[in-house]
């Protein structure tokens, strides 16, 4: 794990690998209030791709930001000298339509079991 700057919030974006529903790519993008997410203006920030079986490290200014991929977007607090974990998730809606995504916030345990269980989780260092 790489260790937290005082001054910096570390965020986690992880993409499970997910049997049957793992053959896509997803492009991901990340943008960021200049206040409150309350009051919109959001503007973007980062964009990468997440392959199945790959997480991506965020080191952020802290602040509010929104995660989104294809239909589905997160908002989040980047809190200083925090670490936060966000996990793509996949589910199947039927036999042969693409599956569905929601972004959810997970409990650093699950995130760690993630990473380091079973089908290991690659890290994309991609400087986009």
């Amino acid at each position: 794990m790489k260790k937290v700057k005082d001054d910096k919030a570390l965020v986690y974006v992880l993409r499970p690998d997910r049997e049957a529903q793992s053959i896509f790519s997803f492009g991901i993008e990340l943008y960021k209030y200049p206040g409150s997410f309350k009051e919109g203006g959001s503007s973007l920030f980062q964009k990468f791709g997440l392959e199945s079986g790959e997480y991506k490290i965020l080191e952020l200014t802290p602040g509010f930001y929104t995660l989104k991929c294809r239909d589905f977007e997160k908002v989040f607090f980047a809190k200083e000298g925090k670490i936060l974990f966000l996990s793509i998730e996949l589910y199947n809606t039927g036999n042969f339509s693409l599956p569905d995504l929601f972004i959810q916030e997970s409990k650093p345990e699950d995130a760690l079991r993630s990473l380091l269980e079973g089908k290991r989780m690659y890290r994309n260092s991609s400087e986009n």
